[in-house]
């Protein structure tokens, strides 16, 4: 698909991904929005082909973002999470959390860094990609029914998907240089 348009739901910078994103030819607009004091309706995310969610600090109602974004993924569309979106306490809640949209189990605590080691080449995904670095890296499992797509150097995962519609990356993007 060309001239997607992406929206950048986050609590923490986003001009790095924003930038890189937009490099890409097929990436028509980034948007940004501030959920820390406001949680974008499902009207705003269905303007867009995919959420990426990115944050540094819990957002403001994370149990309303949660239910919008169950929504957004029933209506076809697609959730990217980073960390800390599925990092408890920073967590995304409402159904998106107990409906199994999750493609981690809620983690705990930033780690450390890593490279990454194990993937499925032949995954979409993947495609293209032979390495990556990151730092700030969260604990935690593939969670139930999800599908695993790439490891980390620690024995984290790295990358895994829920269905056809929600990835999960652990990667913390919310500021410059950690990946």
């Amino acid at each position: 698909v060309a001239n997607l348009k992406v929206l950048l739901v986050h609590t923490g910078e986003t001009a790095e991904i924003r930038d890189l994103l937009l490099a890409f030819p097929d990436i028509a607009v980034v948007d940004a929005f501030d959920a820390y004091g406001a949680t974008p309706d499902l009207a705003t995310l269905s303007a867009y082909h995919a959420v990426v969610l990115i944050n540094d600090y819990a957002y403001g109602d994370p149990f309303t973002l949660g239910n919008v974004l169950a929504d957004y993924v029933d209506a076809n569309g697609s959730v990217i999470m980073t960390i800390a979106s599925f990092i408890s306490g920073w967590d995304v809640g409402g159904r998106f959390a107990s409906g199994g949209y999750y493609p981690f189990t809620a983690g705990y605590r930033p780690l450390g860094y890593g490279g990454m080691s194990n993937f499925d080449a032949t995954h979409p995904i993947m495609q293209g990609v032979s390495s990556a670095w990151g730092d700030v890296l969260g604990g935690a499992s593939v969670a139930p029914g999800a599908t695993w797509v790439a490891d980390w150097d620690n024995g984290q995962p790295f990358i895994a998907t829920q269905g056809d519609r929600v990835v999960g990356v652990n990667a913390f993007v919310a500021y410059d240089g950690y990946w």
